[in-house]
């Protein structure tokens, strides 16, 4: 059997990666240190995955600006072009407006 150091001993803890505890509530339960542990992510749910990946690619394809948030919501925005044309009418001394798509 052998004897280790006290330095080693020391060394071997510093190395250790430990989280620290909750602290208890008045009744004896240990609150979580981090209010994402109580959550479930939306990104954990498969679903979710599968039904947002769709949407993104689909709206990327057709043009859309797409932003995914932290949260889970998706934003998207799409800009419509329209065209109207107008003409000058000599007779009537006035711009018409010739056709509007």
């Amino acid at each position: 059997m052998s004897i280790k150091s006290q330095s080693h001993i020391k060394s071997e803890k510093s190395n250790l990666n430990l989280k620290p505890l909750a602290a208890e509530d008045k009744e004896g339960n240990r609150a979580s240190t981090n209010k994402a542990q109580n959550e479930e992510s939306v990104f954990d749910n498969l679903k979710y995955i599968c039904d947002s990946t769709d949407l993104i690619v689909h709206s990327l394809q057709k043009g859309l600006d797409v932003a995914q948030m932290k949260d889970g919501d998706i934003i998207l925005t799409e800009i419509k072009t329209v065209n109207t044309v107008y003409s000058w009418d000599k007779s009537k001394n006035k711009l018409v407006k010739v056709s509007h798509s």
